[in-house]
């Protein structure tokens, strides 16, 4: 009937509440009020073939005879599943079955009772409290889709402001309020508009929430401190019971556009993060202390070496080694829910990803900046407005606010402090001097290579230019000049052009050996003439002597070993092929690199 409010605690339904009651006709509605005017009132016989029994995991159940299967069907549990218990978060803690495996939080404003360990542990008891006390200036936390315990009172009312204002935030132990306006109601042909109603909850904390709660589900609001949900004028807005904390952001107006992953779901107050591979995932915990957020991820088999690789996440967003299954702390407890409730649970995992520490806060003004004390609005090395720290002030990322002292930066903290304008121009010019200094000093050790080359290159030509003519070998007499060979000077026989023209026959082609990339060589001897080695142990030299077998003498050319009592022939050139003792001849290099 109008002005009843329809509490989110499901109702046992009347024919288990006939039979749990012994059948007591006090439990049986009335066919006064249109709710219950079309209920059918149950009989004894109705029972004849149903149980009502509890199970060892203290979940009731209700079943029915089926003759054609010849078995028991279940007809009705409670509860179904963890939100079904009774208060299973505590007081100001809300239970979402969607969430798993994370199933209970904190309300925005309130923060665990127990140490965080008891969370860990799945032990909910404790509940919440408020992070602050209330005050006139408290603002209300607008929850979607909620099922809650009764409220203490209701009112009719103007409108939601009264609602708000005037029952709730005027009543210091008011915690919450929820509002229904008024509906039109058709009696007869008659349409009459009935009254808006306002439910109060003020004589004790609210309890056994439970979001995205489809039937029944009201919207409530929470009272809550705003300094306790938007810490500066860049926070988001909370999303249902989710807390956005600075820097993450669901929207182009509020946090950092760096971490505008985040996307709010203003129907059902429930969060998803979009993946850098376009993936959206749902959000099942935020925890801004420890900067990280658990995601919902369906994925079979999940190990942390299959889902890192597979979420390929970005930065700021880093994916930690951490899953979090829960499969152990619920299944075993509740084997009698409904297949429905552990299908949807099915190779469901949450995985815990954590985001770096941001940069200065961007801006447009100074007037961005009231927020983060000791910093104004200026341009960054990248270009960028930036609510930059003054001097003697650093940029603390963990703690969004420019602290006082030269403190090392920490290595997950980026920094976009400005550099100096001398620094930016003489940093490198100095690299250009230095770089310019190392060319031209390359430059001129290979200039200096390069006339040593070609002045090796021009003895080297001289000395073996083609003696195609009289001019060539004037030229070559006249421009020997004394090598030097490791500081020593080394004895080079010279000849004058009268010997060589009568050595070579006049360069005729009987004394040409060949013709090379320097011209015609000939072969020629001029007798009595030697080549000595620096240290004068060695002696090359053409000799004569006559052997048994010879028909007259024979010239050789050797090397003499004159280190010895006597000298000492230690090397024959031509042993097989003596020459003729009136004849001339040449040692020399052929034209296949063998001496000849």
């Amino acid at each position: 009937m109008p002005g009843t409010f329809s509490s989110s605690d499901e109702k046992i339904p009347y024919s288990i509440a006939y039979l749990l009651s012994n059948f007591s006709k006090s439990v049986i509605p009335d066919n006064k009020s249109e709710q219950n005017r079309y209920q059918t009132k149950p009989t004894t016989q109705s029972f004849d073939f149903t149980r009502l029994v509890m199970n060892n995991n203290g979940q009731l159940q209700y079943l029915n005879w089926n003759e054609k299967k010849r078995n028991w069907s279940l007809t009705w549990s409670k509860p179904e599943d963890e939100c079904g218990i009774y208060n299973y978060c505590g007081k100001f803690g809300s239970c979402n079955i969607n969430n798993w495996p994370l199933l209970c939080k904190c309300l925005p404003g309130y923060k665990p009772s127990n140490p965080v360990d008891y969370w860990d542990l799945r032990d909910f008891s404790g509940g919440c409290t408020r992070n602050s006390a209330s005050t006139d200036s408290d603002i209300f936390l607008s929850l979607k889709m909620m099922k809650v315990s009764d409220p203490d009172s209701e009112s009719t009312v103007a409108n939601e402001t009264e609602c708000g204002k005037e029952y709730c935030l005027k009543n210091r132990q008011c915690v919450a309020y929820s509002y229904r306006e008024a509906e039109k109601i058709t009696q007869r042909g008659d349409t009459s508009v009935g009254d808006n109603y306002c439910w109060i909850w003020s004589d004790h904390p609210i309890d056994n929430l439970q979001e995205e709660y489809p039937n029944q589900g009201r919207n409530l609001s929470v009272r809550v401190a705003n300094a306790d949900i938007e810490s500066t004028a860049r926070t988001c807005e909370p999303c249902g019971t989710y807390t956005i904390p600075y820097p993450l952001s669901t929207g182009q107006d509020c946090g950092d556009p760096m971490y505008f992953n985040f996307d709010c779901n203003t129907s059902s107050g429930q969060v998803s993060f979009k993946a850098s591979s376009g993936s959206q995932y749902r959000v099942v915990r935020i925890d801004p202390s420890t900067r990280h957020f658990v995601i919902q991820v369906e994925y079979p088999n999940a190990t942390n070496s299959t889902i890192k690789p597979w979420l390929n996440m970005s930065l700021p967003f880093i994916s930690n080694d951490k899953l979090i299954t829960g499969v152990d702390n619920y299944t075993d407890q509740f084997e009698g829910r409904l297949e429905a409730s552990r299908s949807q649970r099915k190779n469901k995992v949450g995985v815990q990803i954590s985001w770096k520490p941001p940069m200065e806060p961007t801006c447009t003004s100074s007037t961005d900046c009231r927020d983060w004390p000791n910093s104004t609005c200026n341009a960054t090395r990248e270009g960028k407005l930036r609510c930059l720290c003054h001097p003697n002030f650093r940029w603390d990322g963990s703690n969004l606010n420019c602290t006082k002292g030269d403190f090392p930066k920490s290595s997950d903290e980026p920094s976009t402090r400005k550099i100096p304008l001398t620094l930016i121009v003489a940093l490198p010019l100095a690299c250009v001097t230095v770089l310019a200094c190392i060319i031209i000093y390359m430059w001129i050790r290979k200039m200096a290579k390069r006339q040593e080359v070609i002045r090796s290159t021009d003895k080297r030509d001289r000395a073996l230019r083609p003696l195609d003519s009289e001019r060539h070998v004037k030229d070559l007499i006249d421009s020997v000049e004394p090598i030097e060979e490791d500081g020593e000077g080394i004895e080079v026989p010279f000849f004058d052009l009268g010997s060589i023209l009568a050595a070579t026959n006049n360069f005729s082609d009987t004394n040409k050996l060949g013709q090379g990339g320097y011209g015609p060589v000939y072969m020629f001897i001029v007798l009595n003439k030697t080549l000595v080695s620096a240290g004068e142990k060695f002696e090359l030299r053409f000799f004569t002597t006559t052997s048994i077998n010879a028909t007259g003498p024979q010239s050789f050319v050797g090397i003499f070993y004159h280190q010895l009592d006597r000298d000492s022939v230690v090397w024959v050139a031509n042993r097989d092929n003596p020459l003729p003792g009136n004849f001339t001849g040449v040692f020399g290099i052929a034209e296949d690199g063998n001496l000849k």
